[in-house]
Order: C-alpha cells, then structure tokens, then sequence
C-alpha cells in the first residue's frame, strides 16, 4: 500500500506541495513499518504515528518508543481512550 501512496503522490506533484508555507499532505498510519518505509521515501512530507491500543501505547509511549518513533514519524497521534 505504501508502494500505492508514494506513486499516486509523486505522478500528482503533491511530494513538494504547499499550502500557505505548509506541506499540503500528511500521512498517517497505525503500522509502524508503513511509516518507515515512507520516511525513508519522502521524508519532506510529515507522518504521524496513531496509536489506538493499550498494547502499542505500552511499546510507543515511553521514552525509549519516543526516542525511537523520531527516526520515523514528526508526530504522534495517541487515541482519545488512552489519553484519558
């Protein structure tokens, strides 16, 4: 699927795209190797991690997960449920 997104972005010229200084696309995915792969393909369009289960929190939402996720993602996006 990743394969999908970075061809339909980059034959629509939305790689590079901005809207009032600002990328006009950002991705976002549950799958940490998703966001890796996209990372690495466009790495100037921003990828937020979302995190939706106690177990992925467990993993991610720690300091050792943060510092991990910085290689890959420029946000992270927790569900409400574990915020709470």
């Amino acid at each position: 699927l990743e394969h999908a997104v970075i061809e339909a972005l980059e034959r629509n010229g939305l790689t590079h795209a901005r809207v009032r200084g600002r990328p006009a696309v950002l991705l976002q995915s549950f799958e940490e190797q998703s966001l890796r792969t996209l990372a690495e393909r466009l790495p100037g369009i921003p990828r937020t991690f979302l995190i939706g289960t106690p177990e992925a929190a467990a993993r991610w939402l720690t300091t050792d997960g943060l510092r991990e996720m910085r290689a890959f993602v420029t946000g992270v996006g927790p569900a409400r449920a574990l915020v709470d």
